[in-house]
């Protein structure tokens, strides 16, 4: 981003190694901790188990949530850098600020209101609150620039003691204003980042718990993996042996036969013919019978 530059003889910005040192240590601190929480999100959630999952709303969950966690944590991470990266504020951004509290003044009431124009501006009022200890207070940023250019002037003209006195206080004052709204801006902007961590928290934990649901085991009942004999127990009307295949004079008979496969607790079976049932093969249902494996 290319800042305004300051014009000749207007007050120069503070060189100051660091505004707001505390805030921008934590938010430091919370880019660490949120970079922690993303290798945390990639390396320690078992991903690999996502290639397991068979069921499609599960894998959408499970998909779903890994993204989200990991924007949530991008986002935080944008916010906490707009902290430790926020441009130093020149007297060009002041004048900015004025002339905008200038118009907010008079869209508000054609009438001219008690009190001065900065009171609109958060920073402005600020600034002259701060500065009113000073030699020379700030009444507002286009007023402490026209004061210290014309300062300037007159001690190019005249080099005396007060002369170089009053510039110099000016120049001290211009230099609090940009030093304080800079630390300002450094606040504000924590205070954004602040507001955007609670939501983003709650997000990654609700991720977090869709994530481990969508990626666990569903309580599935074991299968027939290998031909298992078995004693079939009919309890079924007629009308369900027949839809199943078998003969109505099949009822509450008890069938010899083999699972071959299906789930344990509704096999499909290949029974051995009986007088009056022939051989079949079919699906045991709770409403059907029951399977019950033999020695």
């Amino acid at each position: 981003m290319v800042l305004n530059q300051p014009q000749a003889g207007e007050p120069q910005p503070v060189s100051d190694q660091d505004h707001g040192t505390s805030i921008r240590a934590a938010a430091r601190w919370l880019i660490s901790a949120f970079a922690a929480i993303g290798a945390l999100l990639v390396a320690g959630l078992q991903l690999q188990s996502v290639g397991t999952i068979t069921e499609p709303l599960r894998l959408t969950i499970a998909l779903g949530t890994v993204f989200l966690a990991l924007l949530a944590t991008g986002w935080v991470i944008i916010y906490a850098s707009r902290v430790l990266i926020a441009p130093a504020m020149t007297w060009d951004d002041l004048v900015d600020r004025e002339t905008s509290a200038l118009t907010v003044r008079v869209q508000a009431s054609s009438v001219h209101a008690i009190g001065s124009h900065t009171d609109a501006d958060e920073l402005l009022s600020e600034l002259v609150a701060a500065t009113q200890m000073r030699p020379a207070p700030l009444t507002s940023p286009r007023e402490l620039r026209r004061e210290l250019r014309t300062a300037r002037q007159t001690l190019a003209q005249s080099e005396t003691d007060r002369n170089r006195e009053r510039v110099q206080v000016m120049e001290a004052t211009a230099a609090a204003c940009l030093n304080h709204s800079n630390s300002w801006q450094s606040r504000c902007r924590y205070k954004s980042l602040i507001k955007v961590l609670i939501p983003a928290g709650c997000l990654i934990a609700l991720c977090v718990v869709g994530f481990a649901w969508a990626s666990s085991p569903t309580d599935e009942p074991p299968k027939v993996t290998k031909p298992l004999p078995v004693q079939v127990y009919l309890q079924g009307a007629a009308k369900e042996l027949k839809a199943a295949g078998l003969q109505a004079s099949c009822a509450g008979m008890a069938l010899e036969g083999t699972a071959v496969s299906g789930p344990l607790n509704e096999p499909e079976v290949s029974t051995e013919p009986r007088p009056g049932c022939a051989a079949a093969r079919f699906i045991v249902t709770p409403s059907l019978g029951i399977a019950v494996l033999r020695n």
